[in-house]
């Protein structure tokens, strides 16, 4: 079986995973490892199997505004941004 740390560290923002593939492969065991240890590390996947990293705004710090406290134009005042290989949007979820 292959190691899910290995897995993820072949993993970049925009990527596709077929989430019933790999259950298929694996087993299901393995798919909720494999989702537990994306949730850990800040990444979602979207219902068409995009990976999508989440993480604090790098412009505003995760305060929402920028230097004039006005709303952070990357993040929209949502102090989060999500990348899912087309770079980064605020994070609304």
């Amino acid at each position: 079986m292959r190691d899910v740390h290995h897995m993820l560290n072949d993993l970049a923002p925009g990527a596709r995973l077929d989430l019933d593939e790999i259950e298929r492969e694996y087993g299901r065991e393995y798919r909720n490892i494999l989702l537990d240890e994306l949730e850990g590390r800040s990444y979602e996947i979207s219902s068409d199997g995009i990976i999508g990293h989440v993480d604090v705004c790098p412009d505003c710090d995760g305060e929402g505004l920028d230097k004039h406290d006005r709303e952070c134009p990357t993040c929209e005042g949502y102090s989060m941004v999500e990348d899912y290989g087309k770079g980064k949007k605020p994070h609304r979820g």
